[in-house]
C-alpha cells in the first residue's frame, strides 16, 4: 500500500487515480473539512465512471500535517509516501500558512517515516524550489539558489522542503523528485493553477509578455512514476513542456473556451509599478491584494527552465502546452456547472 498527501487537491487528485489505474492499493491523508467533490469529478474523467473500482483499493484517512501522531498511524503499514500536498499562494498574510503546510508538514512527514521505518518517498516540489533565473538564462537542476528579496514567500517555503526530504536521504530515505513548472490542466478552477481558467473563461482581457515553464498535470504524475519505477532516485527532475509566454498560454486557453484574444497589455515598466505600490500597501496591512508584489512582478519576468535531464532520461515526451489546454477546456466546459 502507499500513502498519499494532497489527495483531495488537483496534483494529488490525478496522481491517485494514476496509482490505482496501475492497480496500487492507495491510502490518502484528508483533513477533516476538506471535500471529496473535486476528486470525485477528476476520478469520473480518469475511468469514465462514477462508482470506484474497488473499494478496497482507496482508503481516505482524516489527519493532519501539523499533526505528527496523525501521521505516524496514517501510514502505518505503508510501503511508500507520496508527498503532493503543498499551499500555493503569493499573499504576505499566508506566510505562516506557507510554512507551516510547505516546510514543517514536509518535515513531519519525513520524521514519521523514519519513525516507522518507510524508507521510500516520491515528492512533487516545484520550479520556484531551484529558484528565480535572471532573464536570458534557462535555469536547470543545477541552478544555485540565492536567498534573496526577489524570492517570493511561496519560493523560500518549497525550498526549505526539498531541503527537509534531502535531509531524509542524508538519514537513509530513498527520494523521487520533480519540480513542474506551472502546472496546467483540468482541476478546480477556484484554487492554483487551474484559475487562470476560469478568469479566462469569465473574461479576463489583460495579458503581459512575461514568460514560464507550463506542463500538463498528468505529464506530472506519468514522469514521477516513470521515476519511481526505474528506480531513479536522490536527484530532482525539472518537469517543463514548454517555456511559453503568458499571452500565448492565455491565448490557448481563451480559444478553447471560443473566446476572443486577450486584448490588453499589460507593459513591463506598469507591471513593476504595480509591484512597487502592492509591495508598500502590504507593508503597511493590506492583505488581500488582488495583485500582489510577486504575482506582479512574475507576470513581466522572463523566468526559463530546461526539461532536457528527464528527456534525456527516460526519452520522455511532454504533451504540449496547445494539446494541454485543448484538453482541459473541453472538460472545463463539460463539468462547470459542477465547478
Amino acid at each position: 500500500m502507499v500513502f498519499v498527501t494532497g489527495g483531495t487537491g488537483f496534483t494529488g487528485s490525478w496522481l491517485i487515480c494514476n496509482l490505482l489505474s496501475r492497480g496500487e492499493n492507495v491510502r490518502a491523508l484528508k483533513r477533516a473539512e476538506s471535500s471529496l467533490k473535486y476528486f470525485m469529478t477528476i476520478y469520473e474523467v480518469c475511468f469514465q465512471s462514477k462508482k470506484i473500482l474497488d473499494t478496497h483499493q482507496l482508503e481516505w484517512v482524516e489527519g493532519d500535517l501539523m499533526d505528527v501522531f496523525s501521521l505516524e498511524d496514517a501510514i502505518e503499514n505503508c510501503d511508500m509516501v507520496f508527498h503532493a500536498a503543498a499551499l500555493v499562494s503569493f499573499h504576505k498574510k499566508d506566510e505562516q500558512a506557507l510554512n507551516e503546510v510547505n516546510v514543517i508538514g514536509t518535515k513531519n512527514i519525513i520524521n514519521a517515516m523514519l519513525y516507522k521505518g518507510i524508507k521510500k518517498i516520491a515528492y512533487i516540489s516545484s520550479t520556484a524550489a531551484i529558484g528565480k533565473p535572471e532573464e536570458g538564462i534557462v535555469a536547470n537542476e543545477n541552478t544555485p539558489w540565492k536567498d534573496d528579496k526577489n524570492q517570493s514567500i511561496y519560493a523560500k517555503t518549497k525550498h526549505k522542503a526539498e531541503l527537509e526530504v534531502f535531509r531524509g536521504i542524508e538519514e537513509g530515505l530513498t527520494a523521487y523528485i520533480v519540480n513542474p513548472g506551472i502546472i496546467s490542466g483540468f482541476g478546480d478552477w477556484n484554487r492554483g493553477s487551474c484559475t487562470t481558467y476560469k478568469k479566462i473563461y469569465h473574461g479576463l482581457t489583460f495579458y503581459s509578455l512575461g514568460e514560464n515553464g507550463v506542463v500538463d498535470v498528468r505529464d506530472v504524475c506519468k514522469a514521477l512514476l516513470m521515476l519511481v519505477d526505474k528506480q531513479i532516485k536522490n536527484e530532482r527532475f525539472l518537469l517543463i513542456s514548454e517555456n511559453i509566454s503568458y499571452q500565448e498560454y492565455f491565448n490557448l486557453i481563451a480559444k478553447g473556451f471560443n473566446k476572443p484574444e486577450l486584448k490588453y497589455e499589460v507593459k513591463k515598466w506598469l507591471g513593476q509599478k504595480i509591484a512597487f505600490i502592492s509591495r508598500i500597501l502590504e507593508n503597511i496591512g493590506f492583505n488581500n491584494l488582488f495583485v500582489t508584489k510577486e504575482i506582479a512582478t512574475s507576470a513581466v519576468s522572463i523566468q526559463r527552465y530546461s526539461s532536457e535531464k528527464i528527456r534525456s532520461k527516460l526519452s520522455y515526451n511532454f504533451i504540449s502546452v496547445s494539446e494541454s489546454t485543448k484538453n482541459a477546456t473541453i472538460l472545463y466546459l463539460r463539468y462547470k456547472d459542477q465547478m
